[in-house]
């Protein structure tokens, strides 16, 4: 009888049912012959005598978890781990069959019957309870399914086809909890589809009307009036319509609202914060969520469009953050590095983060070159360490503050900065994914930005690299392409910009992608789904060497701090042949610069719209031209109330713009 469940658990899982010291500890002693065993196999019961002493037994009718082992040890000591690994040497051909044969598995296919024997039908029909009450699980089907539960936040993974049992989820109930059989039925609503989110339950009640409306005209005012002329005490009011809204259980507008002000007090205190595009994207982000509130059959959960009570600031205990690169947003007037990182138990995407301002014009009416992203990335912000080291590092902190979009803020707080092996392979899911498809599968089913979690890392993930392919650098583009592709062999391609900002790190990319291709392993970053196909734009990329694994982080890296030379120069930058990025840029500049003074302030010619309706004309992105158009008109008309509502229109289209592949 072959154990298929012990055939079926990887490195990783075992972590996860003991701890990655006991796992590598039991590794390096089978690996370098520091113990010798004795293997019977009675009817899928495993019993191993080991030659330092203790005996372990696997009972078939339990997992790992519930293995016996006489060795003083408590819980899953390393020689369980043992058994299992040596078990799994010695039928290498079996699982290796198996592994071919599994694919792709739902858990829904678990029965009801394994299910009761599991839990007790009385537990089932709490838990039939608790199912109903309007949960959004997002599932999706891989060869170790996953389901991320939205409401109750927390996510399981299933580790071995067919068997219930083996469940691994970040709550602090013992496998299996009962957010297994929760998962099991969410899964069942997937039908064909590879991935789906599942909403139980009756729809949720609608928001108050009155609330959405109140909150829109609001906004319209603070847009008619512009920020630069706006009391603080009409800014209040705006912050009462926020309270409201949270105590609406309407969390990401308000959240939304948040931002809004902060905008308010970041150009009033000349703070180079203070970005026209940021306050674009906000507005159109609003008038999008509130217009979705407003549309209860929108085939969108109203638990991303409006957020959960616990979408708000919170205390972070104890934790260990793995570091998966940096990235950089940029702004008008400022650049924004991120530090980015997972939550070695919860798995939840946090960031450390700093703004920058652009150089100003000197005494001499100059505008100086500012900081490369490199100097910037090493610039000190968490006791004595720089943000593209605790990017490379783990992170280690006693307490500290994780806001709604889940930026970290430590303050005083104790934390500690230290190297890590990049053993990526043991990252949480849904972040690691196991292949391209897997996250193709989880896009394709999730709705535009503007309506999901306002949360840093929510399209991120970490996907294993089996080659890479026609690695080179787009002149047309300025960017560094390539080709990558899994163990599956499906395909994603990483695109990078080259910008005078961050040369050194574009150069280092493209010369380890072309000098050694054969040696990535991981490549992390935020994926989109393109008309061409799954797009990443890379944080950082994990190569194996023979002196051991290291990162390279294409936003911040420095040639000369890594005392690497480049086989490969790339030219000085030039403008890029972008129109749709121009478009973008100039389309959320005016219309925050037409915020930002008001509209009485905004009804000053047409030039600059009829340039964006030039721009936009090329491209036949003709809901554009026919809000700039309304625009245009409404300002020759002086018509206030129509040019207040044509802003609000084109804040959307911007927002829109912006998530376009």
């Amino acid at each position: 009888m072959i154990r298929a469940d012990l055939l079926a658990l990887t490195t990783a899982d075992l972590a996860d049912i003991s701890n990655r010291g006991t796992v590598k500890r039991a590794t390096k002693e089978l690996d370098e012959g520091k113990v010798t065993f004795e293997l019977t196999d009675q009817d899928g019961t495993i019993r191993v005598t080991w030659s330092d002493g203790p005996t372990t037994v696997l009972s078939a009718r339990h997992t790992v978890s519930d293995g016996v082992c006489d060795c003083p040890a408590t819980g899953v000591c390393r020689h369980l781990i043992r058994a299992v690994l040596a078990y799994q040497t010695l039928h290498e051909a079996d699982a290796a069959a198996q592994d071919h044969a599994t694919g792709p598995w739902s858990p829904g296919d678990i029965t009801d019957g394994a299910l009761v024997a599991l839990f007790g039908s009385r537990a089932l029909t709490a838990l039939r309870t608790l199912y109903d009450d309007r949960l959004v699980v997002e599932v999706l089907k891989s060869s170790k399914p996953v389901a991320r539960f939205h409401k109750l936040r927390h996510t399981i993974r299933f580790l071995v086809p067919g068997d219930a049992r083996y469940s691994q989820c970040d709550c602090a109930e013992k496998a299996p909890c009962r957010h297994t059989v929760l998962a099991i039925w969410a899964f069942r609503e997937l039908g064909g589809a590879d991935a789906a989110i599942v909403t139980t339950g009756p729809p949720e009640e609608p928001v108050d009307s009155q609330l959405l409306d109140g909150t829109e005209q609001a906004l319209g005012r603070l847009v008619d009036v512009g920020i630069a002329h706006t009391a603080a005490a009409a800014m209040d009011r705006l912050k009462a319509w926020e309270n409201k809204l949270r105590e609406g259980g309407v969390v990401w507008p308000a959240e939304i609202l948040l931002d809004v002000r902060r905008q308010y007090d970041h150009y009033h205190a000349h703070d180079a914060r203070f970005s026209a595009d940021a306050l674009t994207d906000l507005v159109g982000e609003l008038v999008i969520r509130l217009d979705a509130l407003r549309k209860p059959t929108l085939p969108v959960p109203t638990l991303f469009v409006r957020g959960h009570v616990d979408d708000q600031e919170a205390k972070l205990g104890q934790s260990r953050l793995i570091g998966l690169g940096c990235g950089v947003r940029h702004r008008q007037k400022s650049v924004e590095i991120l530090a980015l990182m997972q939550d070695d138990s919860s798995g939840t995407i946090t960031a450390v983060t700093r703004h920058f301002p652009d150089p100003e014009i000197d005494d001499h009416d100059r505008i100086p070159d500012p900081e490369s992203f490199a100097r910037l990335g090493a610039k000190l912000v968490v006791k004595g360490r720089d943000l593209t080291t605790i990017g490379a590092g783990q992170l280690v902190i006693k307490t500290g503050k994780l806001h709604s979009d889940h930026r970290l803020s430590l303050g005083r707080s104790t934390a500690s900065v230290y190297a890590q092996n990049f053993g990526w392979e043991e990252l949480r899911a849904p972040v690691l994914a196991e292949s391209f498809a897997e996250v193709r599968a989880r896009l394709a089913q999730l709705p535009p930005a503007s309506l999901r979690p306002r949360r840093i890392g929510e399209d991120l993930h970490v996907v294993r690299v089996h080659e890479v392919e026609h690695a080179r650098f787009s002149t047309r583009e300025q960017a560094v392409r390539a080709t990558l592709r899994d163990a599956d062999g499906h395909v994603a391609e990483l695109v990078h910009p080259y910008t005078t900002r961050n040369s050194h790190g574009t150069e280092r990319l493209l010369n380890w992608l072309i000098r050694a291709p054969e040696r990535v392993l991981f490549v992390a970053g935020p994926y989109r789904l393109t008309a061409t196909g799954l797009v990443v734009s890379p944080t950082g990329l994990v190569f194996d060497a023979p002196q051991g694994r290291f990162l390279v982080q294409p936003w911040v890296d420095d040639m000369d701090a890594h005392l690497e030379s480049a086989d490969v120069r790339i030219e000085p930058p030039r403008p890029s042949e972008a129109p749709l990025d121009a478009l973008r840029d100039e389309l959320a500049a005016a219309v925050g610069d037409a915020i930002l003074v008001g509209i009485d302030h905004a009804i000053s010619g047409t030039e600059r719209w009829g340039r964006l309706e030039a721009l936009a004309g090329g491209l036949q992105l003709h809901s554009i031209v026919r809000a700039i158009v309304d625009t245009r008109q409404s300002i020759d008309a002086k018509d206030h109330s129509a040019l207040s509502q044509n802003l609000l229109n084109l804040a959307v289209l911007s927002r829109l713009s912006q998530e376009l592949g």
